[in-house]
């Protein structure tokens, strides 16, 4: 009930903007995901084919990070497909020189995303909040825990 409050008075009510929010949405998902039901969204309930398709996307390196570029950095791939699949599609793609393949983390923006965020999540309420245009743009760099 708490949670639906304040996410009610952040995002609904513009309590908060721009940075703010995100820092919000990325530290309350995990509370958020487990108190809605699967397929609901603000008490309403979404339709099954409601986020189903493919999206385009692009997956670089972060600029502030020494990685190499991936030998296909533009990806298609369902909407639902998380954080941690994308982790994993770099670890297991990354050119290796014989070395094992770094740990991740995937940014959009200066945010790090939770790995079981899905790709519709972050590009409506990421890429499109910011009011980024085309193709959306995520970075890899190395894990720095937490």
């Amino acid at each position: 009930e708490a949670y639906a409050d304040a996410f009610s008075a952040c995002i609904v009510g513009d309590a908060c903007e721009g940075t703010e929010a995100v820092r919000w949405l990325v530290a309350t998902y995990p509370v958020l995901k487990t108190a809605a039901p699967l397929g609901t969204t603000g008490g309403t309930v979404t339709t099954p084919g409601e986020g189903a398709g493919k999206m385009t996307f692009s997956l670089i390196p972060s600029p502030d990070s020494s990685l190499s570029t991936l030998d296909n950095s533009s990806l298609t791939a369902p909407r639902i497909v998380t954080v941690r699949k994308l982790c994993s599609y770099v670890m297991k793609n990354y050119p290796s020189d014989g070395s094992p393949a770094p740990v991740v983390e995937i940014v959009c923006g200066d945010v790090v995303l939770p790995r079981d965020m899905a790709l519709c999540t972050i590009h409506k309420e990421f890429w499109l909040k910011e009011k980024q245009e085309g193709q959306m743009v995520l970075h890899y760099r190395p894990w720095h825990g937490s």
